[in-house]
């Protein structure tokens, strides 16, 4: 579900299921997973980096509530706090979604990274 703007700008978006307590959800742990592309592209604003992630998500698959990371290098801990625009990402074969982040200078000891988990 999609909420915009009276201009179409896109507000929010959300994925729900509906489901009933008896349910099995065995069928989402085996979805078959897409490829989920990054392209992150960073700036620094005074004494913040705002970054920009470009997703999308490839046809065979589905990249199925995604959580991603801001660090300061490929294997360090995450850093906090980050402002992220979305936080646990759904894409479904073929879309595309592009989050943004903001995050203090001074907790970085180079450029920010992004890891999808």
């Amino acid at each position: 579900m999609t909420l915009s703007d009276t201009d179409g700008n896109e507000i929010t978006r959300n994925t729900y299921r509906r489901y009933s307590q008896h349910q099995n959800f065995y069928w989402l742990l085996h979805l078959p997973q897409g490829k989920l592309d990054k392209k992150v592209t960073v700036t620094r604003d005074g004494d913040e980096y705002a970054v920009t992630v470009d997703l999308s998500c490839s046809r065979e698959g589905c990249a199925f509530f995604k959580h991603l990371t801001l660090s300061d290098s490929e294997a360090g801990p995450s850093v906090n706090p980050v402002f992220w625009s979305d936080n646990f990402i759904t894409l479904l074969p073929g879309e595309s979604r592009t989050v943004t982040a903001r995050v203090a200078a001074d907790l970085l000891t180079g450029e920010p990274v992004i890891r999808i988990d």
